[in-house]
């Protein structure tokens, strides 16, 4: 007698007639193997292959074939999520891309260039996490990345598909390792403008931001030809140090306010980033007078809140005491004449006196 195939139930009945029990069904290809052959045996044997089993037969085969899953399709999996989906502008949004291959493990090798018209697109960390997943009852193995995205303008906003280059082990001790390469489904943001900010450039949209000031030195009296520096420090969770706009200064008379090289820095730990701007101000006084160095405002959008935030860093009154450059000439040169003057009257009482003598 044949053996019965696993999840197959054979039922006989008296009139000779054989029913399969499809949900013990295992559609697999062993499993039609171990359908077909004991299927056709016991047909054979009871000589009851007629030409209406051998129609039944013929559905059942395209029924099975037709239910198995398509291996060179399904072998790698490759999804794209952006979270969120309807972000602020200056909002950061992790784009999850997993990789996953069938019976062996899949990881990324290569993305190609994107451009992405009204943002920019951050790689912070070149490791993947291991993934393993059941599909369908096929095991997955692979990696999962991210990336970071914000958009800088509002409304409709696409991601374009990604072309990735995928490296391929497949298990077993002959396992051998194979490069694919993918494209990524693309993405549609609903990219949203925080109420208030149309007028503003280079809003940051954020749950946590702050702004510190030191100045150097901290006198309010000083005298004509000295500085005061002024250090400037942001810093915003879950925002690049790229985000933060160049400062913006304005002119006063009788100060030459220079504007050093700003830094900026990213900190980024298990998925969370902080981002930091640095910036310096030397403020050199070229007159006398009384003077305000500028308050300085930030706006913010706190997206928490869900509302329109600013915080500003006050200026500072100085005093500056000295004559005027003009005025400082001026005398020097006074004081020249008069020396120039003493000078030719002792010349001439030299004269004289010798003369005299």
């Amino acid at each position: 007698m044949p053996t019965r195939p696993v999840g197959l139930s054979l039922k006989r009945r008296p009139t000779s007639r054989i029913e399969i029990d499809m949900q013990q069904l295992m559609l697999t290809p062993t499993t039609l193997a171990q359908v077909i052959k004991p299927l056709f045996c016991v047909a054979a044997r009871r000589d009851i292959l007629s030409g209406a089993l051998r129609m039944a037969a013929g559905v059942l085969l395209c029924t099975l074939f037709c239910s198995i899953p398509v291996r060179a399709a399904d072998d790698v999996v490759v999804r794209l999520e952006a979270n969120p989906e309807s972000p602020w502008i200056g909002q950061k949004v992790v784009l999850t891309l997993d990789v996953l291959a069938a019976d062996g493990w899949a990881q990324l090798k290569k993305t190609g260039d994107v451009e992405i018209k009204g943002g920019y697109l951050l790689r912070l960390e070149s490791q993947g996490t291991r993934l393993n997943e059941t599909i369908k009852g096929v095991s997955y193995t692979g990696q999962r990345y991210e990336f970071l995205f914000y958009a800088q303008r509002g409304g409709k906003l696409s991601i374009p598909e990604i072309v990735v280059d995928l490296e391929i082990k497949s298990w077993g001790a002959s396992g051998t390792t194979t490069t694919r390469r993918i494209t990524t489904p693309s993405l549609l943001l609903t990219v949203r403008q925080p109420p208030g900010t149309e007028q503003l450039t280079g809003i940051v949209s954020t749950t946590d931001f702050s702004a510190k000031q030191e100045w150097d030195p901290e006198e309010q009296s000083l005298s004509l030809g000295d500085a005061i520096v002024r250090r400037l420090s942001l810093t915003a969770a879950d925002v690049t140090g790229m985000a933060f706009s160049p400062l913006d200064q304005t002119e006063t008379a009788g100060i030459a306010a220079y504007l050093s090289e700003p830094g900026v820095e990213d900190s980024y730990d298990r998925g969370t980033l902080v981002g930091r701007r640095h910036e310096k101000i030397t403020y050199l006084f070229e007159q006398p007078g009384e003077y305000r160095l500028p308050d300085l405002s930030y706006s913010w959008w706190n997206t928490s809140a869900e509302k329109l935030e600013t915080l500003t860093l006050p200026g500072l009154s100085v005093q500056v005491s000295g004559a005027a450059a003009e005025e400082a000439s001026g005398s020097v040169l006074e004081e020249k004449k008069f020396s120039f003057g003493k000078l030719i009257w002792f010349a001439a009482w030299v004269v004289i006196f010798v003369a005299v003598v």
